[in-house]
């Protein structure tokens, strides 16, 4: 992908497989944006160096230092 017309097209062709897979299960946040990101590079063809998971998790009072 080079521009944002292939970035769209590349959506385009992922997004009915998105639409069916996440309404076929009941998972979380980042389990549903593993699947997005999984039918965004079979169906959609995107390169693996240009998609990756950006995840931040905070935990509120933890209960150990670690």
């Amino acid at each position: 992908m080079n521009n944002q017309a292939d970035a769209k097209e590349a959506l385009m062709r992922a997004w009915p497989s998105i639409v069916r897979e996440c309404r076929q299960v009941l998972g979380s946040e980042l389990h549903y944006q593993a699947m997005i990101y999984h039918c965004l590079r079979h169906y959609g063809k995107v390169p693996i160096d240009q998609i990756g998971m950006n995840v931040k998790m905070s935990i509120n009072k933890p209960k150990t230092n670690y």
